[in-house]
């Protein structure tokens, strides 16, 4: 025995392991190869004992192993066991030992190592960079630099004294500090290697340009394929190929840890990275994926989150609370006696390390107050649930039953109903609008206690000063609302929450939950309700949402904003003939000022609040929109990537509220009323030129379906499209480009819903590569007729598709390189691989079962998250709370 190659993996990588390691026996053959198991079950390593031999945790002498496994992430916990491996390799008698990432194919004998070794060398390593970053993109150095200097995918030793000082020195920094915390200077085990050419001797920096060839470097390599089959970096021998931050599954991005290439920028290097991907797929990628991660769950299958692992492991009395086996038992995750002092409201181990891992938490609740705990507690509950499953979520449920609420004091300064200081914190504020709902504190303030509460938060919040929130602007926010007699002169800039025996009119009020919030008497629906495009169809399923959960609605259309033909009258059924105090303003940003100034034109009663609806397509809205929330209370968006863009830039909070989906289809409507032909399989493609053909990109839906239909006789494409004849050269090059097609139908007319509805009833999946969508109704409507929908797997759909109840395609992120209508030029979108479509649309026309069971678990999505009752819940829940703040 002389050397020893392994890799480290949990099950979920065991692809990756299996790529390298069948390299390395290509390249040494005459080296043991070995797979550490990061996992409870080293079974499905032990399946391919052929391949490489297996080390289980407890063969590499961990330091008490229960509580190591447990302090560390998955990711920590794989690097952090790296020097015990080596160290355990080399006491079986091997005279070298080299670690290997399982993300790294070889493609040459790594014999510049073995030099290394044979001219005295005992730590041979590789650097990040040999030469200097000289673009803007990511990473920079600077990134390299917290990383660290020194790429630990790759490291080898020789057995010597230094070295096992070396492997000692080195298990003493991780056994409790292998984590990522940059603030620190600390990234997992690799940051510490830093220190190793000062501190040891016979180190070796290995700065061959064929050596962790990767992301992070491969701007200042230049790779080639010699004439004589060889892959050459820097006209030296290609040795390895670090794939880092690489799914074999979805290759197009090349790294997700990185902006600087996509796969289509490469060259020939995408013949090199697609090999890869080939030989990973092949090994498994799509089965041992899905593996659950052993040390992921307490022992009766509740998750653990990464922060209360953080949290375990910087706090000693924990540790020591959870004893010799902290996965045994969640049942330390009760109440933390530290924090707990006699008289004031308990708390628990899991809130404490939530609260520890989040200094946004720190600024809103502070625990040494029991109204702001009893806040946390409201937070919390609505956390729990993401944060874990199980048992902790159900506990905290029940134990938080059994706390008595504090006093808290405020009133709604026109009805006088008592309000919770919860939810103020939770809904006012909101989770996604962070600081930005800061001014609406101040029409609360009208007791001593809501104008603590505002100038305290605002005070406390550092991120207020970003955008542009301080005392002096809180000052005037409540000049308005508060008579200056009435703000408490002992406001501090620490604000201070406390008990009060007097409100603003002297009388004690008293706790009452937040659902004691009146409800709304009614909304003003106002948007393109009878206009035949997709916004206005988003406008008619709020009206039916409010139906369901009982909320009056009146109309304001104002459809003449749109060219689209206004013929839809079905809001108008349930609609009242009267004015309400909230406005809803279902019109996109850049209407917004135009239908504010229609209001006024018609003499509209100013409104308690008013609201907009909006919908945008890029990850950012445009700074230019700012002056669309003036007059505006709050926006409401439809999906979480909408959020994303809207916060980006605004003002106000922001809330995600969802479109319902919910329709009957026309039995009498068949497919011969549109010329499919009854046993095609009817491939539906659907779009609105007014919505710009280059976003909705119907030629990667062609070009995918052109590859899929070789396979087929039995395809037909249907083509449903609007507003063409504004776009005759777009339609003409649309009808050109599928000539070559046996089988295509196209339909540019304005249907009647009833008539869209049938139209998707009657095809048999949809294909929608687009570049961005703000929500994607189309599909939506898709999947609730249980059809199989194969979309472009990035933007707003993604609220509601997954790989389970649809086809999400694989995409990579390029910057706009024009501006496309309203839409500018620089911001990234996604360009959908092609192919993999094709593979999908494919798989469904050869497979009919598939496409019934992706059908099904598609409609029960929508009708479980989607449903008018679903989604009106939600508008009544926060209309409610509008109503309670106006």
């Amino acid at each position: 025995m002389t050397t020893a190659i392994y890799t480290i993996v949990s099950n979920n990588y065991l692809h990756f392991a299996r790529t390298l390691l069948q390299s390395a026996r290509k390249q040494h053959p005459d080296c043991d190869l070995y797979c550490v198991v990061v996992d409870t079950d080293p079974s499905p390593a032990l399946a391919h004992e052929r391949e490489f031999r297996v080390l289980d945790l407890l063969e590499i002498g961990l330091p008490d192993i229960r509580r190591f496994t447990f302090q560390y992430t998955v990711l920590e916990l794989n690097t952090a066991v790296k020097p015990w491996a080596m160290e355990a390799l080399l006491t079986r008698g091997y005279s070298e030992v080299l670690y290997i990432d399982p993300d790294i194919c070889l493609y040459q004998p790594l014999n510049e190592v073995f030099s290394a070794f044979e001219s005295g060398a005992d730590i041979v390593i590789t650097p990040h960079l040999l030469s200097p970053i000289r673009d803007d993109r990511k990473p920079d150095e600077l990134d390299i630099r917290r990383a660290g200097a020194y790429n630990l995918g790759f490291c080898a030793v020789k057995s010597s004294e230094n070295t096992l000082n070396f492997l000692r020195w080195w298990q003493a920094k991780l056994e409790r500090d292998c984590i990522v915390d940059v603030d620190r200077g600390v990234f997992v085990d690799q940051s510490w290697i830093d220190l190793v050419p000062g501190l040891f001797d016979n180190v070796v920096i290995l700065r061959h340009p064929g050596y962790n060839v990767a992301y992070w470097n491969l701007a200042q390599r230049q790779i080639k394929f010699t004439d004589g089959g060889q892959w050459t970096s820097n006209d030296l021998p290609l040795v390895f190929f670090h794939y880092s931050g690489f799914n074999p599954l979805n290759p197009e991005p090349f790294s997700k840890h990185q902006n600087r290439f996509a796969l289509s920028d490469l060259g020939i290097v995408a013949t090199l990275i697609r090999e890869y991907a080939d030989r990973v797929v092949s090994n498994g990628a799509e089965y041992y994926s899905r593996f659950p991660y052993g040390f992921g769950s307490f022992e009766d299958g509740t998750q653990i989150p990464d922060f209360f692992r953080r949290y375990y492991l910087n706090t000693a009395s924990l540790r020591k609370r959870m004893g010799d086996n902290p996965f045994e038992c969640p049942e330390a995750l009760s109440w933390n006696s530290e924090k707990n002092e006699k008289g004031r409201i308990p708390i628990t181990w899991a809130m404490i390390g939530l609260w520890e891992s989040r200094k946004d938490l720190q600024r809103l609740f502070s625990l040494d107050r029991d109204s702001t705990v009893y806040c946390y507690w409201e937070y919390f509950l609505h956390e729990a649930e993401m944060c874990f499953s199980g048992s902790v979520a159900e506990k905290h449920k029940s134990m938080f039953q059994a706390i008595s609420p504090p006093p808290v004091y405020s009133v709604h300064p026109k009805s006088n109903s008592a309000m919770t200081v919860q939810a103020i914190f939770m809904h006012l504020l909101g989770r996604d609008a962070g600081v930005r709902g800061m001014k609406y504190l101040g029409p609360l303030c009208g007791n001593k206690i809501g104008a603590c509460l505002a100038v305290g938060i605002v005070a406390a919040t550092r991120e207020s000063r970003t955008r542009g929130y301080g005392l002096t602007r809180l000052k005037k926010t409540l000049k308005h609302v508060i008579a200056p007699s009435r703000v408490p002169a002992d406001i501090s800039r620490a604000g201070h929450v406390g008990s009060h025996q007097g409100g603003a009119s002297g009388r004690r009020i008293q706790w009452l939950p937040s659902s004691g919030i009146r409800m709304v008497e009614g909304i003003n629906l106002i948007g393109y309700l009878a206009a035949e495009l997709g916004v206005g169809e988003a406008a008619r399923s709020m009206a039916k949402a409010a139906k369901e959960a009982d909320i009056p609605y009146a109309i304001i259309d104002v459809g003449y904003q749109s060219p689209n033909r206004q013929t839809d009258r079905s809001a108008w059924q349930q609609a009242e003939n009267r004015n309400f105090d909230v406005d809803i303003l279902y019109v996109n940003a850049d209407q917004t000022p135009d239908t504010l100034r229609y209001l006024d034109h018609i003499d509209h009663p100013p409104s308690r609040a008013r609201i907009g609806y909006w919908h945008w397509e890029q990850p950012k809205l445009p700074e230019k929109y700012l002056g669309s929330f003036d007059g505006l209370d709050e926006i409401w968006v439809p999906s979480a990537f909408v959020l994303e863009a809207v916060t980006s830039v605004s003002p106000i909070p922001v809330f995600k509220v969802p479109h319902a989906v919910e329709f009957s289809v026309d039995p009498s409507i068949t497919r011969s009323s549109f010329g499919i032909p009854e046993n095609a399989f009817a491939v539906l493609v659907m779009y609105d030129f007014h919505s710009y053909r280059y976003r909705k990109n119907p030629e990667a839906a062609i070009a995918a379906y052109k590859i899929a239909a070789r396979h087929t006789r039995n395809a037909c494409l249907v083509i449903k499209t609007i507003n063409a004849h504004h776009y005759t050269a777009d339609y003409d090059a649309l009808k050109q480009s599928v000539e070559d097609l046996s089988s295509v139908i196209f339909l540019d007319e304005v249907f009647s819903r009833d008539k869209i509805y049938a139209l998707e009833a009657n095809c048999d999946c949809m294909i929608s590569l687009h570049r961005a969508e703000g929500f994607g109704l189309g599909p939506a409507e898709m999947m609730y007729l249980g059809k199989p929908v194969i979309a472009t797997g990035w933007s707003g759909n993604m609220e509601f598709m997954n790989s389970m109840n649809s086809f999400p395609v694989n995409y990579c992120l390029k910057p706009l390189d024009h501006s496309v209508g309203v839409y500018e030029s620089g911001i990234e979108w996604a360009e959908p691989d092609i192919e993999h479509a094709a593979h999908c649309l494919t798989r469904l026309l050869s497979d009919p079962l598939l496409s019934k069971q992706i059908g099904h678990r598609a409609r029960t999505t929508i009708e479980t998250s989607l449903s008018p009752k679903v989604v009106g819940l939600q508008y009544r829940a926060r209309l409610a709370l509008v109503n309670a703040r106006s």
